[in-house]
């Protein structure tokens, strides 16, 4: 049996020219820039305000911005382990002690990840600078091309699109800015489903998740899992090598592979 799933994508496209959205375009909290992070990774380093309750491990306190703050709670859970309840208690007795509930915090981040806002009055004009940052939400999907001319020629690349980017007018991905000759092989979105070939047999899975250049694929059997344990990652040089395609499944379990319906045209053909 083959399990058939219902994804529901929408159009980022149509949604855009109807002033609307298909998913949210980026997650509720707001940063400030604090400074340059990584300088070889090319990070920045934001600050933004977080609840004492959501520190659950010493790389939380860790990431505190205030020292005098960081080493006062590292101190008080010396010797707890993460995660634990005492953990957690000692945290919350620190919090109603002090009488502080919340503080500011820094992480390092892409800035390909975060969106800059900008005063109304300043937007668009040579030298304006974002007053704050959000964090990208989720990913709408990702295009895996062919690269047809250059040094790479012939291998598989992967786009991974957020759905902020899907939505901005005229939105161009940037793999074809990258190569404009490329071909597209395919478009995968949540819950599509992937063909392949592994020992000789074809492999059915649905797709989990996406990002970082790689896309989560499950067995489509599988309806949920602890973490990533029943899931691996694929990059594209992996789909290119296991003749990955897209495939689509109906509601009675009838699997429509290109691979199957090119085989049957080349049988007619001879």
């Amino acid at each position: 049996m083959v399990i058939s799933y219902k994804p529901d994508h929408g159009n980022a496209r149509q949604a855009v020219q109807k002033g609307k959205t298909v998913a949210g375009l980026h997650l509720d909290t707001a940063y400030g820039l604090a400074g340059v992070g990584n300088s070889k990774k090319g990070t920045m380093i934001y600050v933004t305000r977080k609840a004492l309750s959501g520190f659950t491990k010493r790389k939380d306190i860790e990431a505190v911005a205030d020292p005098v703050w960081r080493q006062a709670l590292l101190n008080v859970i010396a010797e707890c382990k993460d995660g634990s309840a005492e953990f957690k208690a000692a945290i919350a007795d620190f919090s109603q002690k002090r009488k502080v509930s919340r503080l500011r915090v820094h992480v390092e981040r892409s800035p390909e990840t975060m969106i800059p806002v900008y005063q109304a009055y300043e937007k668009g004009e040579e030298g304006a600078k974002p007053y704050k940052y959000y964090s990208l939400g989720g990913n709408y999907c990702a295009e895996i091309y062919e690269i047809k001319h250059g040094k790479d020629a012939g291998k598989w690349g992967i786009d991974i699109i957020s759905n902020f980017h899907a939505h901005q007018k005229d939105f161009i991905p940037k793999w074809q800015r990258e190569h404009p000759t490329a071909k597209k092989i395919m478009r995968l979105q949540i819950n599509d489903m992937v063909a392949y070939e592994e020992d000789g047999e074809t492999k059915i899975c649905r797709v989990k998740k996406m990002t970082s250049g790689l896309i989560y694929l499950r067995d489509h059997r599988i309806a949920a899992e602890e973490a990533d344990k029943l899931s691996w990652a694929a990059s594209p040089g992996q789909f290119q090598k296991k003749n990955a395609r897209k495939i689509s499944v109906d509601i009675t379990g009838r699997v429509k592979d290109p691979k199957a319906a090119l085989t049957q045209n080349k049988e007619k053909a001879a």
